[in-house]
């Protein structure tokens, strides 16, 4: 009887010593993922924002005309020109969210009824 007690005593002491060390490995896995994806972050310094184009065309006297117009009318907001070979576009604010580019796309419409929503990769 003693030596079933003193067998398991030893066997649940070895399973307590093997999951402590199982947890310790996991933590330490984790914890250099973690370091990992930060380093990756940091070499990689891409940001993603939504953008309203209210021109798309040729012609970079009315780009800019329609870019003077819009900045008079919304001065708290960026704007700015992209040439895309062969077309000019005007750009309008950059939205970290699809719902702040929707409500800013709602207030937009009546007066820029072609804009849309663009979501280009910016560096």
């Amino acid at each position: 009887m003693f030596k079933r007690i003193l067998f398991m005593l030893i066997l649940a002491v070895m399973a307590q010593g093997i999951l402590a060390q199982t947890s310790r490995q996991t933590q330490q896995r984790l914890d250099g993922l973690l370091e990992q994806k930060a380093r990756c972050l940091e070499q990689n310094r891409t940001k993603f924002f939504y953008y309203i184009q209210i021109y798309n065309g040729k012609d970079v006297n009315r780009a800019r005309q329609l870019l003077r117009v819009y900045l008079a009318r919304h001065p708290e907001s960026k704007a700015f020109i992209k040439w895309e070979n062969p077309e000019y576009k005007v750009w309008t604010g950059e939205y970290m969210s699809i719902l702040d580019v929707e409500k800013a796309m709602q207030l937009l419409r009546d007066e820029y009824p072609n804009a849309l929503i663009v979501y280009p990769r910016v560096h």
